[in-house]
């Protein structure tokens, strides 16, 4: 036998890519949101040790504020409750646990409201700041509300991560909000950190002025060593893209802004997460299909080297969203995509050993938006919207699938994924907003292995 092939042997037996059933255990759907007020845009987070909290929407229009439900380990949900202040639209939230339980959660706010020049017209604009709040998962108070960017120009969305070592990241895109042929257009990605016992930071610009001609949708990778990247789509023009990012390893600062190996045309579709080794894997879309990647996080940057792949070449379905990726405490990962004509596949991926061929989930061509999540070993779990329902398929730690499950009634919007999570255990909670009975309402299932 020739090595090339005892070593893609010996990786298919490594990456465990059987589809034998493994015993599904989703409690049926109920619902998180309390009252009458629409509930919409949930995420939700798991620690390793079994703590959860869950953020969403609640209300409309001024209305719309930020909610926190907490599930201690061992103990049931908490009522929601409000963390951001009135008066004022709060959307967006992104929540994050620390190992000893410390619950940070980001969101951005209007603070006020202005005109913009946009292709020579005037344009109403709400300027929107990023905030964070948090609080022990056993404590009964919440930290002050923190404003994190200045509100001389807008926010985008925020994205938050916690490390092993209780550091709290968060970044977003800060700017005008206008076309970058615009007079006067601002656009840059900035960060703000807090280690934890400390304070937030001031925010701190990530992407230079090099060759972009607009930097967009920022994204946050954390490692539980300490390992931390901030990474965005650089614009080049003529309809090219490619990934950029600042990056550091444990006790260093962000380095300067260095070039990923992925690139887009027109758009970066990709996703990134850090290992217990201090090493990110990643996973992009192209027109030559999919490919994954691994290599080193430092203040130089991130260092990614293309994975071998097992299999044939897959394509990631157009408008599916973009293929991701979770990695768990023992190195392993897993990725999952919507490939052409609908077919919803996952990929395990191995240490340097490369990625497994891809296992089929399910087949239908109004599937959008797989999200992932892993815990120990092999464990994992992928969730994703076919026909207004959330449907989920487990990993066991044997490497094998279960079948398909449907967690939702119709009703959830096909513009937001699913929120997902799972605990070093298997634990998973997935949480989406559904419309029933004339309102939105936001809905949960929990998986237990």
């Amino acid at each position: 036998m020739r090595a090339a092939s005892r070593a893609a042997l010996a990786a298919a037996a490594l990456l465990g890519a059987a589809t034998v059933p493994a015993a599904a255990a989703w409690d049926e759907a109920r619902r998180a949101s309390v009252g009458p007020l629409d509930a919409t845009s949930p995420d939700v987070a798991l620690n390793a040790r079994g703590d959860a909290a869950a953020a969403w929407v609640r209300g409309t229009g001024r209305g719309r504020q930020i909610v926190v439900s907490l599930h201690p380990l061992g103990d049931g949900w908490s009522r929601p409750v409000g963390i951001s202040r009135r008066g004022r639209p709060a959307i967006d939230p992104d929540v994050a646990l620390a190992p000893d339980g410390r619950v940070v959660v980001a969101w951005r706010q209007v603070a006020r409201n202005r005109v913009v020049r946009v292709g020579g017209r005037r344009r109403a604009q709400a300027v929107y700041v990023a905030r964070a709040r948090e609080r022990p998962m056993v404590a009964e108070r919440w930290s002050p509300i923190a404003t994190l960017s200045s509100p001389r120009q807008k926010v985008g969305r925020v994205f938050l991560g916690v490390d092993g070592r209780g550091l709290a990241l968060v970044a977003w895109h800060w700017g005008t909000g206008t076309r970058p042929s615009d007079p006067g257009y601002i656009g840059e990605v900035q960060l703000s950190e807090r280690p934890a016992g400390g304070a937030w930071s001031a925010p701190r610009r990530a992407s230079s002025d090099r060759d972009c001609v607009q930097v967009r949708r920022p994204r946050v990778a954390v490692g539980p060593a300490g390992h931390a990247a901030v990474w965005w789509q650089c614009d080049l023009g003529a309809g090219r893209s490619v990934g950029a990012a600042v990056a550091r390893g444990p006790d260093e600062a962000f380095g300067a802004e260095s070039r990923l190996a992925i690139t887009g045309d027109p758009d970066v579709s990709a996703d990134m997460a850090i290992g217990p080794d201090g090493r990110a894997v990643a996973v992009s879309a192209a027109d030559a299909g999919l490919s994954w990647w691994r290599g080193p996080v430092t203040a130089s940057g991130v260092d990614l080297a293309q994975l071998p792949a097992l299999g044939t070449p897959e394509r990631a379905e157009p408008g599916a969203g973009s293929p991701r990726l979770a990695v768990g405490s023992s190195g392993d990962a897993l990725s999952a995509w919507i490939g052409e004509g609908g077919v919803t596949r996952a990929a395990p991926i191995a240490g340097d050993l490369g990625v497994g061929a891809p296992i089929t989930l399910g087949q239908d061509r109004s599937a959008s938006r797989a999200r992932v999540a892993v815990g120990r070993d092999r464990l994992g779990v992928v969730a994703w919207l076919s026909d207004g329902r959330v449907l989920a398929v487990t990993r066991g730690a044997d490497g094998n699938t279960s079948p398909r499950a449907t967690l939702s009634r119709p009703g959830v919007p096909s513009r937001r994924p699913p929120a997902l999570a799972m605990d070093e255990g298997g634990t998973a909670v997935a949480m989406w907003s559904r419309r029933g009975g004339g309102r939105r309402m936001v809905e949960r299932a929990v998986y237990t292995p």
